[in-house]
């Protein structure tokens, strides 16, 4: 909103899970790397399936964009419409 009046364009891409090695390069509470794939990345949008989502992405003109799967698409609208719910439910998850 405050560069509006400049011209410039500002998207919001929120991604979900990706499969990157990010949890693999991650560290534990003792400084070590994890060195293990979490379930979710795993699960997660192939990397350049995202790649190619977002720079379709950039060429429209939504202000905010959600690459992601099913799953984290329905927590979106949960989270939006029915925030104590999915805290309830967040809380329930284990993503290890």
């Amino acid at each position: 909103a405050e560069v509006w009046k400049d011209q410039i364009a500002v998207q919001l891409i929120c991604p979900g899970y990706v499969q990157t090695q990010i949890s693999m390069n991650a560290v534990t509470g003792d400084g070590s790397k994890q060195q293990q794939m979490d379930q979710a990345t795993a699960q997660g949008i192939p990397a350049d399936r995202f790649a190619r989502k977002m720079a379709n992405a950039m060429l429209g003109s939504k202000p905010e964009v959600y690459i992601c799967g099913a799953k984290e698409r329905a927590g979106l609208y949960v989270k939006r419409f029915f925030p104590r719910l999915f805290n309830k439910l967040v809380r329930k998850v284990n993503v290890t």
